[in-house]
């Protein structure tokens, strides 16, 4: 039987109580892997988008799809009109100095939820 005695020191209640928090404060349907994600940005600000995903372990268009979600992006509705869609939690910026690589932030809305996370885990009864 493989060891699983990180579910008993308060790890994965831990991360239920972050994933709750972001459920409660920006979209009851929030996924996993955002969250997680989520915290890979927040733990590892201004890292290309490439190796994000090596160090999630996911796909890439995985990543990218979730990291779009995460951030802001244009639709055209039916009547033409162009909506912002997304939570506004990051933002994606090309490097400096080769813009064929793209860098992942927290926007200063990211931050407060990041923050919001670390008070709500820390408080974890």
């Amino acid at each position: 039987m493989p060891e699983a005695s990180f579910m008993f020191d308060g790890t994965v209640a831990k991360i239920i109580k972050g994933i709750e928090y972001v459920r409660k404060h920006i979209n009851p349907d929030f996924a996993i892997t955002q969250f997680y994600l989520l915290m890979l940005v927040a733990r590892n600000e201004g890292t290309a988008q490439r190796v994000l995903a090596e160090r999630a372990k996911l796909p890439h268009g995985t990543v990218s799809r979730n990291l779009k979600q995460l951030g802001t992006y244009k639709v055209k509705t039916k009547d033409g009109k162009v909506e912002t869609k997304g939570y506004n939690l990051i933002e994606l910026r090309p490097d400096v100095f080769d813009r064929r690589i793209t860098e992942v932030y927290l926007t200063q809305k990211g931050k407060k939820i990041v923050q919001g996370i670390v008070n709500a885990v820390n408080h974890h009864k």
